[in-house]
């Protein structure tokens, strides 16, 4: 028995608990959690039953978070292993915004209530529940971990990264209330009857001008207030991230501030809203940018992929720390009925982000979660041919696996960028020779710079180990 001393007042004045449990060291079964009060002297009495301790992951994100396991390339296994596992728990929010930030979920704003993970509960209808990438990273933890896992799937398709941030953190990037009209005639309205990618409608990336100001899920932080700030009073372990799309149409020269602004924010009012049960700074993981349609070219996806690490190309860095990422971009689904920004194999995008909760979170000492990552670049030679050297970090022994010569472009004195092949892996297996053109004096090389740079699992630089792709790098030559 615990008696309850802490409490808060809201911003209408009523009081609310707050307890913070004592650490679960064993989990035999599931508990049941009885509050009692005194209200007009009779007592009254709340009962949680089948409650489990165990790590709280928040998902969160656009429509690629959105797709779900019924829609995914692999549902049929996830169906099947979703009635083995009861110790995971799933909970879906409804979409809908708001002007203020809530203190609390209402329940008429709940998707699907805290459930037992179960084929009925993870294979609902399309686009409603459960998220493909969110039920599948966490059912890779709970069988690498065996403990009770909790999934929050709060995401909204279309949607840009300012209206998942608090006026705080876009204060930080220079975005203030007042631009909020301006940010909203950028914004490209829902229309479903009008456009395409491949020859496939796409149901929330669809856009036309809009010329008046109302406030919709892409105004500035309505999806904070309603969609994730009701959560900030609850531990959570961390959060799967899977958003951008949206901004390569709207500010994405401000990505590389506003996102990790946002992770930063979220770290802060979720640490002290928790009373620092949540850690401080807490892991992130996010998905890089997957590919679009061979024949789309209206997309900035290869700038904006690099601006999702900080400009950095890699993460961790020093503005995302303990933040993780899966790259995305050698998974295309050109067939996907849902349209080819939308691909099927959530699977593999799923793998990937659990080794970086494996290294960073769980303390797997020998796993390894990021492909090459590019480091330097410089002019050598070799059997009396001029070539680039691209060196990479992250590699252990094995070094490089190489699935294709293509990918690579040198920029030329005069400002061209210019298709160039992979000579060959150098002979210590930590870089590649990369030909260069004749006469041409090369000022930068860049890698996997388009929006799809390569067919399915054959981008050309992977690691030997894990089989993890790079992600797209540049490099300025000396």
């Amino acid at each position: 028995m615990i008696n309850i001393e802490t409490f808060f007042t809201d911003a209408e004045g009523n009081a609310i608990w707050r307890l913070t449990l004592p650490p679960i060291e064993k989990i035999d079964s599931p508990y049941r959690i009885i509050a009692t009060s005194t209200w007009k002297g009779e007592k009254v009495e709340a009962v949680l039953d089948n409650i489990l301790f165990g790590d709280v992951w928040l998902c969160s994100g656009q429509s690629n978070m959105g797709f779900t396991v019924g829609m995914s390339s692999t549902k049929e296994e996830e169906l099947e292993a979703a009635d083995e596992r009861p110790d995971i728990r799933i909970f879906t929010l409804k979409q809908h915004f708001s002007t203020t930030p809530l203190l609390d979920v209402e329940v008429k704003n709940i998707q699907q209530n805290w459930t037992v993970a179960s084929r009925e509960s993870i294979g609902g209808p399309d686009w409603k529940y459960f998220s493909a990438v969110c039920w599948m990273y966490g059912r890779r933890l709970y069988d690498e971990y065996r403990i009770p896992i909790g999934l929050i799937a709060t995401y909204w398709g279309g949607t840009c990264v300012e209206a998942w941030s608090s006026p705080d953190a876009l204060n930080n990037c220079g975005l203030k209330e007042k631009d909020n009209k301006q940010h909203q005639k950028m914004i490209v309205k829902r229309n479903i009857q009008k456009i395409e990618f491949d020859g496939r409608i796409v149901d929330d990336v669809i856009y036309h001008p809009r010329n008046s100001f109302k406030t919709d899920q892409n105004s500035y932080s309505v999806l904070w207030n309603a969609m994730i700030n009701p959560f900030t009073s609850t531990t959570i372990k961390g959060v799967v991230w899977y958003q951008g799309e949206q901004n390569n149409w709207v500010n994405p020269d401000l990505y590389a501030c506003t996102f990790p602004e946002m992770i930063n924010d979220w770290r802060e009012k979720w640490y002290q809203r928790t009373v620092g049960s949540t850690e401080k700074i807490f892991p992130f993981g996010f998905v890089q940018l997957a590919a679009l349609g061979p024949n789309d070219t209206t997309s900035v996806f290869p700038k904006l992929r690099y601006q999702q690490t900080a400009n950095y190309g890699y993460v961790p860095n020093p503005k995302q720390q303990n933040v993780f990422m899966a790259v995305a971009m050698d998974l295309p689904d050109d067939q996907s009925p849902y349209a080819a920004i939308h691909p099927r194999d959530k699977n593999t995008v799923a793998y990937r982000l659990s080794l970086g909760a494996s290294a960073l979170v769980y303390g797997e000492k020998n796993v390894t979660f990021k492909g090459p990552i590019m480091s330097q670049c410089g002019h050598v030679t070799e059997e009396s041919k001029k070539f680039i050297r691209i060196d990479f970090d992250g590699l252990k022994e094995e070094g490089l696996l190489l699935k294709s010569r293509a990918g690579f472009e040198v920029r030329v004195q005069s400002g061209q960028w210019v298709e160039s092949g992979i000579y060959k892996i150098t002979n210590d297996s930590l870089g590649v020779l990369v030909s260069i053109p004749e006469n041409e004096n090369v000022t930068m090389v860049r890698y996997a710079w388009s929006n799809r740079p390569c067919d399915y699992s054959r981008c050309a630089i992977y690691s030997l180990d894990y089989g993890l792709p790079s992600p797209p790098g540049i490099c300025f030559l000396p």
